[in-house]
């Protein structure tokens, strides 16, 4: 497992983007499949950063084993569950000219599972991705 620390900032998406990457080309993950998780990965960052004004640290733990992809990103802000916002319907958000809500919902169909939990005054998003290595495993 690798894992990297950041300050809270817009100016830090980049790297954590290019961390994951890194850690994702390492495992030997396909391309196609590294930017779906960039991607999502890059969503919940930037909605922490976005949304929490305080220059707390986040963390990123990215891992593989056995054909799964996990990212967890940590957080010491407020709680929040992405669960609470999703909404499956993306046409309708976008329809109703909804702010909110519409990253999530392309996030929720390229990862093939989030879990959110809350503990020890941290949060926990994890982000699962099934992936075949290039090696054909």
């Amino acid at each position: 497992m690798e894992t990297i620390e950041f300050v809270n900032h817009v100016d830090n998406l980049k790297p954590i983007r290019d961390f994951v990457n890194k850690v994702l080309k390492d495992f030997a993950i396909p391309d196609s499949e590294i930017y779906k998780i960039i991607l999502a990965t890059d969503e919940i960052c930037a909605n922490l950063c976005c949304h929490n004004l305080d220059t707390n640290p986040i963390k990123i733990k990215v891992n593989y084993h056995a054909g799964l992809v996990e990212v967890a990103i940590i957080d010491f802000f407020k709680p929040f569950s992405p669960k609470k916002t999703f909404h499956s319907d993306l046409y309708s958000l976008i329809q109703i000219k909804r702010k909110g809500g519409i990253g999530l919902s392309i996030l929720n169909k390229i990862i093939d599972k989030i879990d959110y939990k809350t503990e020890f005054g941290k949060n926990i998003c994890t982000l699962y991705k099934k992936v075949k290595i290039k090696d054909g495993e």
